[in-house]
């Protein structure tokens, strides 16, 4: 499990927890969830556990939120909400082609993280969806599986292109 509750702790770090998946909070569930390892340790930001329910606590606590599909100089924002107590730290696996997505991504706890899509062509712009895989870098699976989560990005509105007009400024003499 983990050290006793009175060690030593730096403070911008925490004591270890231990996160139990019951079905409820009595007694006899705890014991059983316990039993059965269904079980992860809380420390230093990482989490160690089952992939399965690592999988479920980052999509439980993470969202994307759908702007609508703004296109300026072939870019598109994207918020990730993380209503969690965990900052997560994400390493891009897997992008579309025709894309530049963020190599890494940290979403800080309780925070609307804004990132910057960059697309290449107009097939990726008018494509129905646009699919990110990362790694969770402070997930670690019991089994030694990299815990990897997919962002669906969806085009749910009409594009609406931005037009950005320079404006020259007049020549100022001294």
């Amino acid at each position: 499990m983990h050290l006793l509750i009175d060690m030593q702790v730096k403070e911008e770090s925490h004591r270890p927890i231990t996160l139990v998946f019951s079905k409820d909070n009595s007694v006899a569930s705890i014991k059983e969830a316990m039993f059965k390892g269904r079980t992860a340790a809380y420390f230093d930001d990482t989490i160690v556990g089952d992939y399965n329910y690592l999988k479920q606590i980052f999509e439980a606590s993470v969202k994307v939120i759908h702007l609508p599909m703004i296109v300026d100089y072939l870019s598109r924002s994207i918020q990730f909400k993380n209503n969690s107590d965990i900052n997560y730290e994400l390493e891009l696996v897997e992008k579309p082609k025709g894309t530049k997505m963020p190599k890494v991504i940290v979403l800080k706890s309780n925070k609307t993280t804004l990132q910057t899509m960059k697309l290449y062509n107009e097939n990726v712009i008018q494509a129905e969806s646009l699919k990110g895989t990362y790694h969770v870098k402070n997930f670690k699976s019991i089994s030694g599986e990299k815990v990897l989560v997919e962002f669906n990005f969806l085009k749910k509105e009409p594009i609406i292109e931005i037009e950005i007009v320079r404006i020259k400024y007049p020549k100022v003499r001294y």
